[in-house]
């Protein structure tokens, strides 16, 4: 009998120790303060809008005398005839398999009290779909303006208080965890005092975590699962130490540690570690605002590093239907660089701060905005100068992208809408330029020095699409 209770005995144990530790999670929330990214003269308190699900935290919503009127525009989807992306990588075959490939513009504008435009912009939705939208449209109207009301309280609101889920990882049931699992309680209790804006005392506390957390990553052994640091328990400690990182402010080493995870594991373990890019890009956004840093601009918060110029050489595929490019072009744009005559000889060269005084004749930063329905708006922005407050400029006429001398098409300009009712008539009033390069991402357009349909030297202006604020 003895003998039968110890082998017993025995056997539960080796069964304990084969068994892979049960990794468990728990949310908590942690709210933060900030600062609105666009300083107006007079701190709005009130807004309005025709958009039914939009509400800006912070900010009180009226139908009388706002002192902010967001105006949102939903436009049909456009189906496109080929898929123009900067990575065509970033579309797997099976989405790709008995799908069409549509393309959505929204505009938003936000007005002060008495009207004037001071942001605007038009931004695209991409994407694969089976069969025709529903309802015409590839997102819902809660969808949007969800997104919408987050990125315009980082812009205007002053009493904006975002709040987010923290999803901390720990180890049940278990006595060889204690490290990690106090780990955890160090976080919590950094967390509390966090959102009790003691942050000086709560930085020690989440610096406490993580080097418990890092000094448990330094024992992992991802092929022996009964490892005390297995490939579990390894894929809840990088997202612990990720989220920790980005509530400091370490950005990059947490984008590092991130880069370390995906190389080891992989798989669909990244699908968790873009999880964790809504907080990162969250938080870069109320660090921006809140450190108000005086060289800060706008445009510059737009800039993607990761859209790269295009250089001579490389392959020059555009959409061949002239309505795939008229419906790629509707965005709002950021101008990347000009060149003289030919294209930047390498990307090394590239320099995204490269603003000519002859930019388009214009000294000031610019930001094209091709209006779905071909209209011009008028914009005044928040940064001062002089006795103006500009924000970034807007640079927009009512344009067309259509057929001119030869029946070839081009993206023009005009300062009258009735001009275009007679295009090859009134062909010398337009600012013609050739769409050279277009995707989803960046545009390239050809602006000769001499009529477009004959041999000439010319420059190139490369743009990026940008999107509404992040």
């Amino acid at each position: 009998m003895r003998r039968l209770i110890t082998s017993l005995l025995l056997l539960t144990a080796f069964l304990m120790a084969a068994t892979p530790q049960k990794v468990r999670k728990e949310k908590v929330e942690i709210q933060f303060e900030t600062t609105p990214l666009v300083k107006l003269k007079t701190q709005p308190k009130t807004f309005g809008s025709n958009a039914f699900h939009l509400n800006l935290g912070g900010l009180e919503r009226t139908n009388s005398s706002p002192d902010l009127i967001v105006l949102n525009n939903v436009y049909p989807a456009a189906k496109l005839s080929n898929w123009w992306l900067e990575d065509p990588t970033s579309i797997d075959a099976g989405q790709r398999y008995d799908k069409s490939f549509y393309t959505q513009p929204y505009t938003t504008t936000v007005k002060d009290k008495d009207g004037n435009i001071i942001f605007h912009r038009v931004y695209s939705v991409f994407e694969a779909e089976s069969g025709e939208p529903v309802n015409g449209t590839l997102r819902s109207e809660l969808s949007v303006q969800l997104h919408q009301a987050r990125e315009l309280s980082y812009l205007f609101s002053p009493n904006y208080v975002p709040k987010f889920d923290i999803k901390l990882f720990y180890i049940k049931k278990s006595d060889n965890h204690d490290d990690i699992n106090s780990a955890v309680e160090d976080a919590k209790r950094a967390i509390e005092l966090h959102n009790n804006k003691e942050y000086e005392k709560a930085k020690p506390e989440f610096e406490k975590a993580l080097n418990k957390w890092m000094a448990a990553l330094d024992e992992k052994d991802l092929s022996d699962k009964n490892a005390r640091i297995n490939e579990s328990v390894t894929k809840g400690l990088y997202q612990n130490v990720i989220q920790i990182l980005a509530i400091l402010g370490n950005f990059e080493e947490a984008e590092e540690i991130k880069t370390t995870a995906s190389e080891e594991i992989g798989g669909f373990y990244n699908l968790a570690l873009n999880g964790h890019n809504f907080l990162t890009d969250n938080l870069k956004m109320i660090t921006k605002g809140n450190n108000g840093a005086s060289n800060f601009k706008f445009v510059d918060l737009e800039y993607d590093e990761s859209v790269k110029p295009m250089i001579e050489g490389e392959n020059r595929m555009k959409p061949d239907s002239p309505n795939d490019i008229r419906n790629l072009l509707t965005g709002s744009w950021r101008f990347m660089c000009i060149t003289t005559d030919n294209l930047p000889a390498s990307i090394e060269d590239f320099d995204p701060t490269n603003r000519p005084e002859n930019l388009l004749g214009d000294v000031r930063d610019r930001i094209l905005h091709l209006n779905p329905d071909g209209t011009s708006i008028e914009q005044r922005g928040s940064w001062e100068e002089g006795d103006e407050q500009i924000m970034d400029r807007g640079f927009s006429g009512f344009w067309r992208f259509a057929p001119g001398p030869k029946n070839k098409f081009y993206l023009m300009f005009g300062t009258e809408e009735e001009d275009f009712e007679n295009i090859q008539e009134n062909y010398d009033y337009f600012e013609v330029m050739d769409v050279w390069y277009i995707n989803d991402k960046k545009m390239i357009l050809k602006i000769t020095n001499y009529n477009p349909d004959m041999d000439g030297y010319g420059f190139y202006v490369q743009l990026q699409r940008i999107p509404m604020v992040m």
